[in-house]
């Protein structure tokens, strides 16, 4: 966090402060209101375009239902979904699955549906089969199938769920 360096990094980061103002809100230290205002500064400092984007605003997202400001988190997923690039499509997959969790929350299951099915999208199309994205996904659409009485692919999705819960441990992204 003592770095130097203000000018745009090779990930695409707009600065050194964006970087790090990301990373604080990824891994949450601080705790939830650290992790909002983190996520909130990257979003400050990085143009809509920028790659890592989406990631800040699904951040925003995640500590906005930690709060409970639900009608915000489905603002902050929605964006991060409509703004995800080629290169930032894993936060598009968990804000649709965060997104698919809060309206099936409200009993919107068309929505929870539409959404849960759009990440299970990207993440079969992209081969993303890590910890965060992957392990969302799959708990939006077994939530969807149990809801729609689809024991078989309720269970298929919460085993693959279960899976990447696993391995890698979830210990550095409390959340």
């Amino acid at each position: 966090e003592s770095a130097a360096v203000d000018e745009p990094l090779p990930d695409g980061q707009a600065s050194m402060a964006s970087a790090l103002a990301l990373a604080r809100a990824s891994f949450a230290a601080e705790g939830v209101e650290a992790m909002l205002a983190d996520a909130e500064t990257t979003l400050a400092l990085l143009p809509v375009g920028a790659e890592w984007y989406p990631v800040a605003s699904f951040l925003v997202g995640v500590a906005c239902v930690f709060t409970g400001d639900h009608d915000r988190a489905v603002h902050a997923f929605e964006r991060a979904a409509r703004y995800s690039t080629s290169g930032a499509r894993t936060g598009a997959a968990f804000a649709l699955a965060q997104r698919a969790l809060l309206a099936a929350d409200q009993g919107d299951w068309i929505v929870a549906e539409a959404c849960a099915r759009e990440s299970l999208a990207i993440v079969a199309q992209d081969g993303i089969h890590i910890f965060g994205p992957g392990l969302v996904t799959h708990i939006a659409c077994a939530r969807v199938a149990l809801h729609a009485g689809d024991i078989h692919e309720a269970r298929e999705h919460a085993g693959r769920a279960l899976d990447l819960y696993r391995d890698p441990s979830p210990v550095a992204l409390p959340w």
